[in-house]
């Protein structure tokens, strides 16, 4: 039995892993027997695996057509960083003034990104840890596209970075600004992702 549990966290971490880097695109087709063959796995697992991600919104089902990478409508994009701004202002609602982690300037934009979010949001308790992290799973992709379709991105970027260390009033501020422009642009920011996850040439 601990074999099996083994081998489903495995096969779960794996295509978990796939869908959040873009190896298994939105909206691509997961074949059972050929996610096992490729994960040298049972088919099993795989329907564990895939029914957790169905519970966790990065894959779909649909009746008679089976599994997919899920890929969010407009509304569900605009309503998700609405949720993840209201998350974010519930963890820095007892946020300090700190300094920021180092060489930020030499990350990417997704990267730079997650770290000034961990670094405002640290401290926080279980439930709104795991909340935000789902959140941020489901938002990666579009925050990949956000920079090619945004205008000011690193603008938006270095005003949490600099509110971040004047007050948390006005890292709250900066917040609500960062996640409303989003919101507004989820049509844009969609579509572009949306570009990403078509096929590449010979597939």
């Amino acid at each position: 039995m601990a074999g099996e549990t083994g081998v489903t966290e495995r096969v779960y971490a794996m295509l978990r892993e796939a869908i959040l880097s873009g190896s298994l695109r939105a909206r691509e087709h997961l074949d059972i027997e050929a996610l096992a063959a490729r994960l040298r796995a049972s088919a099993t697992p795989v329907r564990h695996a895939l029914a957790v991600l169905t519970v966790e919104r990065l894959v779909k089902v649909t009746p008679g057509k089976g599994y997919s990478v899920a890929f969010w409508s407009e509304r569900e994009l605009a309503v998700l960083y609405l949720w993840r701004g209201q998350l974010a202002a519930l963890a820095t609602a007892s946020y300090e003034v700190r300094p920021l982690p180092s060489n930020l300037n030499k990350r990417s934009y997704v990267e730079a990104l997650a770290a000034v979010f961990t670094h405002i949001e640290e401290g926080r308790h279980g439930e709104l840890s795991r909340a935000i992290a789902a959140a941020d799973a489901r938002l990666s992709l579009a925050r990949a596209a956000e920079p090619e379709v945004l205008d000011r991105m690193n603008t938006s970027l270095h005003d949490l970075i600099g509110a971040s260390q004047q007050s948390r009033a006005k890292l709250q501020a900066a917040l609500r600004r960062h996640f409303r422009t989003r919101e507004r642009e989820a049509a844009r920011i969609r579509a572009r992702a949306g570009l990403a996850a078509l096929p590449r040439n010979g597939e």
